[in-house]
């Protein structure tokens, strides 16, 4: 009877620990999936631009990460006859500075007629 009521005890104790410890990693988990900020930046763009390009390589060396892209065509023409793509990239990224910064240098790139971006949301 000493032996199994020995037993027992260990048992309960290695589900106590085990228990502690995935509550632990829980908590943990949630933490650093809450670090990332989403927002949505909208650009036009000269169809006949070879900037997309340009822009995804340069959110990309930015450390910012594209979770969407989305490519649309603007039946309107602007004031050059040259058709207007609509672009709508949706960014991950853990700090503000890296995604302002990412966002001013896009205004520099050839063939973007607009940027506009979208709240923050976390």
């Amino acid at each position: 009877m000493g032996f199994l009521s020995s037993y027992a005890g260990r048992r309960n104790v290695t589900t106590s620990l085990v228990v502690i410890s995935l509550f632990a990693l829980n908590k943990l988990t949630k933490l650093f999936a809450r670090t990332k900020q989403v927002c949505e930046v909208r650009i036009r763009m000269e169809k006949t631009s070879s900037g997309l390009g340009h822009i995804l390589t340069h959110l990309n060396r930015s450390g910012l990460q594209i979770d969407k892209l989305t490519v649309d065509s603007e039946d309107r023409t602007d004031l050059q006859s040259n058709c207007v793509v609509i672009i709508h990239v949706q960014l991950k990224f853990k700090k503000l500075r890296k995604y302002e910064e990412a966002i001013a240098a896009l205004v520099d790139i050839e063939g973007i007629i607009g940027l506009e971006t979208a709240g923050l949301s976390v």
